[in-house]
Order: structure tokens, then sequence, then C-alpha cells
């Protein structure tokens, strides 16, 4: 592609990376990542002079060359993830820091999945309590998340160990959500209460 004059947009570059990941060439995809974020930090420098990662924030992309994207981090995330690599993921979120990039809704969405899913309710409620000091507000993505993985394990689970999981993911230090998403989560949560007759 290069070699005919094309440089690569965004698209192509989390293409690549998340390719790179699905084919268990995880380090290759690490390297493809700082290779687009080497190539943009020199394209800023020659236009701007050195600057400080504040500064880095205001500049998108320069010329033909962009500037990594949440969008290339989430995707770099899910495959790790789906690979079951998450240290690999959160290195993905440390160099993404670098760049002043910061996760959003999506990203804490990709995190939570996995949690939710082995168990993990303090830790998940943790990561919903980082969502929230980020000032991110949970979508109905998150709590389709929540809701399904409980329902999905409510067969083998007994109504007080339901009940904890729930009580410990929407604890009362994360009741931020919108008004419409709280109101759809207490419906749900009155159709489980009756289903699992929990009082």
């Amino acid at each position: 592609m290069e070699h005919s004059g094309v440089k690569p947009d965004v698209v192509c570059w989390t293409s690549r990376v998340h390719g790179l990941i699905e084919c268990n060439k995880g380090e290759a995809a690490l390297r493809a990542l700082d290779d687009m974020g080497r190539r943009w930090v020199q394209a800023v420098v020659k236009t701007h002079g050195d600057l400080k990662n504040k500064h880095m924030q205001t500049i998108g992309d320069m010329d033909d060359i962009p500037k990594p994207s949440i969008e290339t981090i989430n995707a770099a995330i899910t495959g790790f993830i789906r690979r079951k690599d998450p240290e690999q993921a959160y290195r993905v979120l440390g160099w993404a820091a670098k760049f002043c990039i910061n996760p959003d809704v999506t990203t804490y969405n990709i995190l939570l999945r996995p949690l939710i899913k082995e168990g993990r309710a303090k830790k998940a409620a943790a990561l919903l309590g980082q969502m929230h000091k980020a000032g991110l507000q949970a979508d109905i993505v998150t709590f389709t998340i929540i809701l399904d993985e409980i329902l999905r394990t409510s067969e083998s689970s007994t109504p007080e160990a339901l009940k904890e999981t729930i009580s410990e993911v929407f604890n009362p230090r994360i009741l931020w959500a919108s008004p419409a998403l709280w109101r759809e989560l207490v419906k749900n949560m009155q159709i489980l209460i009756r289903f699992f007759g929990i009082e």
C-alpha cells in the first residue's frame, strides 16, 4: 500500500492492529501501534516543534498521517480480551495514555464484560467506579452486559448469591447513570426480583 504512495488512514491502522492480534501476533500488533504513534509524533514535531502531552490533545491528524484514536485502542483491547490476555489490553491503555487518549464508555464496556462473566463483582464495581470518576456515564450496553451475564449465570446461582452479585455491582457508589437508564434498570430488576422470588 505504502509502496504505491497511499498512506494508511486510521481504519487501515485499526484493521492492521486488530488483524495481527486475531492472528495471535500480539507483539507485532503492539509494534504496529508504536509505528502509528511514532509517525504521528514525528509529523507533529516537524510542524509544531516539541509539545507537552497536554497540548497534543488539541492536535488531530497531520496531513495524511492519522493520530492514534480511541477506535484503534478499542479494537486492540477487544482483540486482547478475546484472546484472554487482559495484561496486554491494559498495556494498550497505558500506551494510549501517552497520546492523551482517554478510555470512553466503549472501552469500559469491553473491559467490564469479562469481569462480569468471571463473577468478579468487586472488580466490576471498581471499574464502574473508575468510569464514573472519569466523568463517563454508563450506557444501555453497560447495563445489558451486566444483566445478560447475571441472567446467564442465574440458573446455577442461589437467590441469595444472585442478590449479592446484583447489589455488589449496582451498589450506591455507582448510582450515576442517566435517569432513563435507571428507569430501564429498575424495571428489569423488578422483573428479576419477581422471577426469583427475592424479597
